[in-house]
């Protein structure tokens, strides 16, 4: 089954479309940590690494470069790994997220 050339210029379109979101994403994460209005010690900024690093991956399919190819699959990777520890570090100790007077007094959640 042929593919269209219309078909064709629309995928490689979309393609680019979504590497330009993917570089926004990496700039607005940028900007936002560098104003002080993200923290990247949460997940938050390294969920925005993730979205980038796909968008520009998806991109590459069209356009491919080793190179680019190579540091995306890097930053996704990390983002991942930092997202699901964050994840992980979340769901295992509530506890620790919550102010000491909002702990329960004597049972198994109280830190102080």
């Amino acid at each position: 089954m042929a593919f269209s050339p219309a078909f064709t210029v629309d995928i490689v379109l979309l393609c680019r479309v979504v590497g330009i979101l993917g570089f926004s994403l990496y700039v607005i994460g940028f900007f936002l940590l560098c104003s002080g209005r993200l923290d990247s010690r949460g997940p938050t900024y390294f969920l925005f690494i993730l979205s980038a690093s796909s968008c520009v991956m998806i991109s590459l399919v069209v356009d491919f470069n080793l190179g680019a190819a190579l540091i995306q699959f890097f930053y996704f990777m990390m983002a991942l790994i930092t997202v699901s520890r964050h994840y992980r570090g979340w769901r295992f100790n509530k506890a620790l997220l919550l102010t000491p007077s909002q702990r329960v007094r004597g049972g198994a959640l109280d830190q102080s």
